[in-house]
């Protein structure tokens, strides 16, 4: 087995962390400028769906107001979302769907700061367990897998600065050959392997094609 290791200090943009007018990497931190559509910054990347994970990141407000609402997301798609969502005025919600439809259930959580927040989510043993600054809030049945987009979102006009990302899960090394003797390495060409950031390959049931997701694209 190998540990995926993804940490990420806002350093650089290795990773492919989106950028425009509401998204940028600054000063060590990925800032979000985020309008009341909302806005995440999210990567994708292999995730196995049988095995234990732990995910975090940490989170400055530095504008908007206390009605503003943010936090982590996991294993999330394009319209479904697993979301752990906190709130200046000190709740939080969990989300497990269509975002819109899911806003109802906030608890209070005396452990939310009025600034910075560090959030995360422990998938072990057949539960999720949530932290919020290193103080365990809630404890539900496992998440579904509705994608492999992992990040942060915000859902109100306000902005964040995100540090101190990260996503950590022990996973077989399926490249290893010990562990798959009779299979023969094929070089797909350069419309899989271009020269973008080609992501989250998916095989289909009947082995004949693969789906994969394709970032920063040029124009």
């Amino acid at each position: 087995a190998q540990v995926l290791p993804i940490t990420e200090d806002f350093t650089s943009n290795k990773r492919g962390w989106p950028q425009d007018d509401e998204r940028r990497i600054q000063n060590g931190v990925y800032e979000l400028l985020s309008t009341e559509e909302g806005v995440q910054g999210a990567i994708n990347f292999y995730v196995d769906p049988g095995a234990d994970f732990e995910t975090g990141v940490e989170i400055t407000q530095r504008g908007g107001s206390d009605q503003s609402i943010f936090g982590l997301i996991w294993n999330s798609g394009m319209d479904n979302y697993n979301a752990f969502i906190i709130s200046p005025m000190g709740e939080y919600i969990i989300i497990n769907g269509a975002i819109e439809q899911n806003l109802k259930g906030w608890k209070k959580a005396k452990v939310i700061q009025e600034e910075t927040n560090s959030l995360k989510v422990l998938h072990e043993n057949g539960k999720d367990i949530f932290f919020i600054n290193d103080t365990k809030v809630d404890e539900r049945k496992p998440s579904a897998l509705f994608g492999q987009w992992c990040g942060v979102l915000a859902l109100s006009h306000v902005k964040l600065e995100v540090d101190n990302y990260f996503f950590r899960q022990e996973q077989r090394a399926v490249n290893d050959d010990k562990n798959f003797p009779t299979l023969k390495k094929e070089n797909l060409g350069d419309r899989v392997n271009s020269s973008y950031d080609d992501l989250g390959p998916i095989i289909s049931a009947d082995g004949k094609t693969i789906y994969f997701a394709r970032q920063n694209v040029a124009g």
